[in-house]
């Protein structure tokens, strides 16, 4: 069996690589993920006014997750 300080120190290691990797890539994830919310909840509308339903649960979830998505984008930008 694996010990347990081992495997903790497996994962810590993991860890650090993985913070270290993230905040050299900040910028760029953030910018990535502001363009994929702008386009989420921009879809929304234009789903919107194809349906003949209008607003419908999944249009309105499209547009609540692409801006929880535009906005962690933007806070990762700066």
């Amino acid at each position: 069996m694996i010990e347990i300080s081992l495997l903790i120190h497996i994962v810590l290691r993991y860890v650090k690589k993985a913070v270290h990797y993230f905040r050299s890539k900040k910028g760029k994830i953030g910018e990535h993920l502001t363009q994929l919310g702008t386009a989420a909840y921009t879809g929304s509308f234009v789903l919107c006014i194809q349906e003949s339903n209008g607003l419908t649960f999944d249009v309105i979830n499209l547009y609540f997750c692409g801006l929880l998505v535009a906005n962690l984008g933007e806070q990762l930008k700066r």
